[in-house]
C-alpha cells in the first residue's frame, strides 16, 4: 500500500477515504455557516474548514499521483482558458 491511498491502498479504499473527507468538509462548512451543531468559535470553525479542504485536495492529489496524471497539464488543458 502506498501512503495516503485510502484505508487499504485499493481503488475502493481511495474512494471511501475521499468520500469520508468530503463528508467532513461538508460538515465543517455547515457548522461554520450556522447549520450544524458546534460550540466552537468562528476562528476554530474557519480553521476546521480549511483543514478539511486540505484533506480533500490531498486525497485528490494522491489519487492523481497514483494514476500518474500530470495535474498542471490537465488543469491548463481543462481550465486554462478561464484562468487567463
Amino acid at each position: 500500500m502506498r501512503p495516503g491511498l485510502g484505508s487499504n491502498g485499493t481503488l475502493s479504499g481511495i474512494w471511501l477515504k475521499l468520500s469520508e473527507e468530503q463528508g467532513e468538509l461538508q460538515a465543517a462548512y455547515l457548522k461554520l455557516n450556522g447549520q450544524g451543531r458546534s460550540e466552537a468559535d468562528a476562528a476554530s470553525l474557519r480553521q476546521a474548514l480549511e483543514e478539511e479542504v486540505a484533506d480533500v485536495l490531498a486525497q485528490l492529489l494522491l489519487f492523481a499521483r497514483w494514476q500518474e496524471n500530470d495535474i498542471p497539464q490537465a488543469v491548463m488543458r481543462k481550465w486554462g482558458k478561464y484562468l487567463d
